[in-house]
């Protein structure tokens, strides 16, 4: 009697173990990647960046650490950073954020010597107060001209399953 006992206790808590185990907090948090999609010759750097809180909360201020070594170009007057949120499934926007860089920063900010120049910037904003299960951030650094499609750097994270 004792021994099923024990048995059906343990049998019991591994079942839990099991079942709550696809549920965990992905302990790594929000990865950010490269942008894809862009010409081999004009593909855009990786910026690094950081959200916190991590999972974000849907309508409260998230904050932004976004950093990058400055190697192909300048940030002059009409760069900006730019943060977006999307739906996966209607590819509809949910969110965005804009910023003259210059209007924060002293500029121009050069490239400095052969490893480059840094920069970084934190930034805050509240998120989307509607998210879906799965969305995408984007955040892209650009110089807002006519001719200029392609971010200087961008990164990408994917949010969901």
């Amino acid at each position: 009697m004792n021994q099923n006992f024990i048995f059906v206790f343990i049998l019991l808590i591994t079942l839990s173990i099991v079942n709550a185990a696809p549920f965990q907090h992905d302990k790594k948090g929000i990865q950010f990647k490269k942008c894809e999609g862009y010409p081999k010759d004009a593909e855009p750097d990786l910026l690094t960046v950081t959200v916190t809180p991590d999972p974000i909360e849907p309508g409260k201020e998230e904050t932004f650490d976004i950093s990058i070594t400055l190697k192909n170009y300048n940030i002059t007057d009409g760069t900006f950073l730019d943060i977006g949120y999307v739906d996966d499934d209607t590819k509809e926007g949910l969110g965005f954020f804009s910023l003259d860089i210059c209007s924060k920063t002293k500029c121009p900010i050069e490239v400095g010597s052969k490893a480059g120049s840094p920069y970084s910037t934190t930034q805050k904003f509240a998120a989307p107060t509607k998210l879906p299960s799965k969305y995408t951030i984007s955040v892209l650094q650009f110089l807002n001209a006519p001719d200029i499609g392609i971010p200087y750097s961008c990164a990408v994270a994917s949010i969901g399953s």
